[in-house]
């Protein structure tokens, strides 16, 4: 008998104990996904917030790296033998060259049909990288050809063509103030705030098809077109002050529009500069009441807008990276990021406008489901030598203005020297 209670308390004991070791040991035999991004700061922290929940549905750890040089990043893991799982990147041109030297995975098995079919617009085209097969999924988007300003300090301006906002800055110059706030900084990727200038100037002067001809490097910089893009750009950058910009970083250019009287008026950004106006301050700015946008003026293209987006490629295939992947796809995770402010906006159309937390999120929201033309950012289309040389030509072209022919030349070189295979050609999506 008491052998029999002695075995019977013994068995109990074994099974408690595997239990116990099973539901400690979940998380490790779940395995890890490791992540390398550009998100850093209050972003990182929107994403982690979609990480944690999927740790939480699945029991895989994430490994997230964020960092601004993720392009520098990712090459030195790539040619160190050791790159991430999952790498998250915007620019389509520097893709298609990892997917053209085989580094990239096809996602034609990891998501499915109905996903890939819930974005909007273009975008399963960005996705497939001018392939027939998805190689990325779109995480978060943003929506650029925006002007943000103060309402508390001018009501939204009615400004409908370039000759308007040039007219509009020269009102705000007589009056003493600085009309534009303006910020090249981004190391190590400072210019591109100069390149998103660029690229609205001349997709709202000239058209979608001037626009895409460049950015797929068949149209010459030393265009006509292309040329007075740059000429109508130094008009705003002699206002703001071209040694100013090339000082201050992106993420503080705006912010003195918040004080009082403002150090600057106006300021040509993404949706994600959100983020930036509200992280560390003590009082919380308010979209709507505290800044809000205006389009970019349209003498062509009237109603087209630039878009940017984030994608989850795969350069390891695993279990972990795969069940990642598949779940950053779901209208669910989707939903994680805009619900929590800041600029994170999703182009899947199963998330409900109703997840954003403001009235200026949901108008950004509205147009990049409504916009007549959607186009994507023509520096992250090009080649990552094409984008790179572009970005130092408008810190050059800040530090001495009178260098325009000369800078140009030097761009076309560069685009000569590209084989075609590494060009992307992506249409405006309508």
């Amino acid at each position: 008998m008491r052998t029999r209670r002695r075995a019977s308390s013994l068995f109990i004991v074994a099974i408690l104990t595997n239990a116990i070791l099973a539901a400690c040991s979940t998380p490790d035999s779940a395995g890890s996904v490791s992540v390398l991004g550009s998100w850093t700061d209050g972003e990182q922290q929107s994403f982690e917030k979609v990480l944690k929940q999927f740790t939480l549905d699945t029991g895989v750890q994430v490994k997230y790296q964020g960092t601004r040089a993720v392009d520098e990043e990712l090459a030195s893991e790539m040619q160190n033998g050791t790159p991430p799982d999952i790498a998250i990147l915007s620019n389509p041109g520097g893709l298609r060259q990892y997917l053209n030297s085989n580094k990239l995975h096809s996602l034609d098995d990891v998501t499915e049909k109905p996903e890939r079919d819930a974005y909007i617009k273009q975008w399963p085209e960005v996705q497939r990288l001018g392939t027939g097969s998805p190689y990325g999924v779109v995480v978060k988007v943003s929506l650029k050809s925006l002007i943000w300003y103060n309402p508390r300090q001018r009501p939204a301006p009615e400004v409908r063509t370039w000759d308007q906002l040039v007219t509009l800055g020269e009102t705000i110059a007589r009056t003493g103030g600085r009309p534009w706030c303006m910020g090249m900084g981004s190391t190590p990727i400072s210019g591109w705030p100069g390149t998103d200038w660029i690229e609205d100037i001349l997709l709202h002067q000239f058209g979608t098809g001037i626009y895409q001809q460049w950015a797929s490097g068949k149209l010459s910089w030393t265009s006509e077109q292309v040329k007075k893009a740059w000429r109508e750009w130094g008009t705003i950058t002699a206002s703001a002050g071209s040694r100013s910009a090339l000082l201050t970083d992106w993420t503080d250019a705006g912010r003195p529009m918040f004080t009082n009287p403002p150090g600057c008026y106006l300021d040509h950004q993404a949706s994600f500069i959100m983020a930036s106006y509200q992280n560390g301050r003590k009082d919380k700015l308010k979209p709507g009441a505290d800044f809000d946008f205006f389009p970019f003026p349209a003498d062509a293209a009237a109603g087209a807008f630039k878009v940017s987006g984030d994608m989850a490629t795969m350069f390891n295939d695993t279990p972990q990276a795969r069940q990642l992947i598949k779940y950053l796809a779901t209208a669910e995770a989707q939903a994680i990021w805009p619900h929590s402010g800041g600029g994170g906006l999703s182009v899947n159309k199963k998330v409900n406008h109703d997840v954003y937390p403001d009235s200026v999120s949901k108008k950004i929201a509205d147009t990049l489901t409504n916009a007549t033309t959607l186009c994507y950012d023509a520096a992250d289309l090009m080649p990552t030598t094409m984008r790179d040389a572009f970005r130092h030509a408008v810190l050059e072209y800040l530090s001495d203005p009178n260098q325009l022919d000369q800078l140009l030349d030097e761009l076309d070189k560069v685009r000569l020297g590209i084989a075609p295979a590494e060009w992307l050609t992506m249409r405006c999506g309508h």
